[in-house]
């Protein structure tokens, strides 16, 4: 059995800069004439999601299929269980704990924009390197930030 190092995006939060409206706590809080006092949360206290490239270690066994028409040897790759790390936006939904890719590539190119479009919602596209898997972000990070771009654009 062999161990092979995969690169998936993974969609994690970051705290953005904090702002200068807010209390140390990023909350907003209003005093009122007869003292009563409201607080909410800042804006600057959500989290800003973005892909970064998380590697996972898998297990690979090769089986030869010999007395058939189809000589071929198959690969399966048998995933260890995935455990979102603490920043994921994957982190409080229990039901994601499997790993599951649809395709482990060598290079991120136009056929894989393709791929990430026809792929399920709960399968990960897997990559050989680090570098590729960051392309692979960045062209995810560009999508969510022109589709948020949209969003807010159509709500005016």
């Amino acid at each position: 059995m062999d161990k092979v190092e995969v690169w998936f995006a993974d969609n994690k939060g970051f705290k953005q800069e904090k702002c200068s409206l807010c209390n140390e706590n990023r909350k907003l809080v209003a005093v009122f004439p007869g003292g009563k006092t409201t607080e909410t949360n800042c804006d600057c206290s959500n989290l800003i999601h973005i892909f970064v490239p998380e590697a996972s270690e898998l297990s690979m066994i090769k089986f030869n299929k010999r007395d058939s028409r189809y000589q071929s040897e198959r690969k399966f790759y048998i995933s260890k269980t995935y455990i979102p790390s603490k920043d994921s936006s994957h982190r409080d939904d229990y039901s994601y704990n499997e790993f599951k890719l649809c395709q482990i590539v060598d290079e991120f190119n136009e056929s894989i924009k393709k791929l990430h479009e026809d792929k399920k919602y709960d399968t990960k596209i897997g990559f050989k390197t680090q570098e590729e898997c960051q392309k692979y972000c960045d062209w995810l990070n560009i999508k969510n930030l022109k589709s948020s771009d949209k969003d807010e654009l159509d709500e005016d």
